[in-house]
């Protein structure tokens, strides 16, 4: 993802991100900022059907909040229930979304 898998793969390694498996079909790297998880990048299928499962994650971590950063605006309509908020944007030109976990 905009040539970064080295990248990635030694954070994955160091323990510095996690990286998980979704029913076979979705990988997330996720990352603890703080009070905040940031899902670093999503490839595979599926991401509405995980939605619930990246909140309650957050929830059971004691998190604020939820950050990703996406090109594709239809990421937020499936997440809509969420409350996905634009908070900027990234020097890959993507969208920056935060949902507040409750």
């Amino acid at each position: 993802m905009f040539g970064d898998d080295e990248a990635i793969e030694r954070d994955v390694k160091s323990g510095a991100v996690s990286l998980f498996e979704w029913n076979g079909s979705l990988l997330t790297v996720i990352e603890r900022r703080g009070p905040e998880m940031v899902i670093c990048c999503c490839i595979g299928k599926g991401v509405a059907l995980h939605l619930s499962e990246f909140y309650q994650m957050a929830k059971r971590n004691h998190c604020d909040a939820i950050l990703f950063h996406t090109r594709r605006r239809g990421l937020a309509r499936i997440g809509r229930k969420y409350r996905p908020v634009v908070v900027g944007r990234d020097s890959h030109n993507q969208t920056i979304y935060k949902i507040e976990v409750r």
